[in-house]
């Protein structure tokens, strides 16, 4: 799903999966309406989203997510198996981890098809 579809200037302009608002730079500097898909998140944004979603867990799990340089499309694809391969073996961690990660990977579909909708409804007929 990485087609380039543009729509009218006063529309939104979906790039692969960034989300860019018209008029806005595409240069180095990240405007606020510009975001990435959490199928683009690198590590870093990902042990972001851990510190603000799960701070009980941050102190005990940053680490581990830093040293498998977990991405956020490895993210939403964890399941129990690689939690526990990955040294996560505390039952209810996982099930709690899991949930905010299907809560996270819903939300990001939502906005995606919410996009999809807004650039079929834009195009002429």
């Amino acid at each position: 799903m990485e087609e380039n579809t543009s729509t009218s200037s006063s529309s939104t302009r979906l790039a692969g999966n960034l989300i860019l608002k018209p008029n806005e730079s595409s240069g180095n500097s990240r405007s606020k309406n510009t975001k990435k898909t959490v199928y683009h998140w690198g590590n870093a944004e990902v042990i972001r989203w851990l510190r603000k979603h799960h701070t009980h867990y941050y102190n005990q799990y940053s680490r581990v997510f830093q040293e498998h340089d977990l991405s956020g499309r490895a993210l939403v694809r964890l399941d129990p198996i690689r939690m526990e391969k990955m040294g996560i073996t505390n039952s209810e961690h996982i099930a709690d981890l899991l949930e905010h990660i299907f809560r996270l990977r819903l939300k990001h579909e939502q906005n995606e098809l919410k996009i999809l909708q807004s650039t079929h409804q834009a195009a002429p007929p």
